[in-house]
């Protein structure tokens, strides 16, 4: 997977693309991110680009879809 050159994401856009890919990706099947990881990801929003560290690459925050009361009762 790869972004157009120059475009960057926030460390919390890239959170939620990582969350995206998992839920949408079929277990067993791998999405190479390096190059995002590596030449687009800004983590100090100063509009350029970081190399993401490797303990960080290798985690992201999940993120969980707020179930709101009495939503699912009628499912």
């Amino acid at each position: 997977m790869e972004l157009p050159d120059g475009v960057t994401v926030t460390l919390a856009q890239y959170e939620r693309l990582m969350n995206a890919l998992t839920r949408v990706c079929p277990l067993g099947v791998e999405i190479n991110t390096f190059g995002i990881r590596r030449d687009h990801v800004d983590l100090d929003a100063d509009g350029t680009a970081e190399p993401l560290r490797p303990a960080v690459a290798r985690t992201f925050r999940t993120f969980q879809q707020r179930r709101h009361r009495g939503v699912y009762d009628q499912l």
